[in-house]
């Protein structure tokens, strides 16, 4: 997920994100006890979701997770978050990463 590569999306575009968790030794996905998202707008307006709770998080497979995050006529860089921790709140991982929305030649 974090490749370096960012990727440009036009306003009111829907853009999928997906996080797969997998235990490192084995390469085993698993389910984490809590999944977050988080993304900010380039403006800095902030949303969180919690897969179980928000309906947005999808559980595509074991380990897989994903969302669609809607664009807004917000031209920049916008970022996201995914967290993945125990029931008891302890850190597991998280996955950072962004995506640029361009200004619309149109709107």
């Amino acid at each position: 997920m974090s490749s370096g590569v960012v990727n440009s999306y036009q306003p009111g575009q829907a853009v999928k994100v997906e996080a797969t968790w997998t235990i490192k030794t084995s390469g085993a996905a698993y389910d984490p006890d809590v999944v977050r998202f988080k993304y900010r707008t380039a403006s800095g307006v902030l949303s969180t979701f919690v897969y179980g709770t928000d309906t947005e998080i999808t559980q595509v497979s074991t380990g897989v997770y994903r969302i669609f995050v809607s664009t807004t006529d917000d031209p920049g860089v916008w970022v996201y978050r995914w967290e993945a921790e125990t029931s008891n709140g302890t850190p597991q991982m998280a996955l950072e990463h962004k995506f640029t929305v361009t200004p619309s030649k149109v709107l």
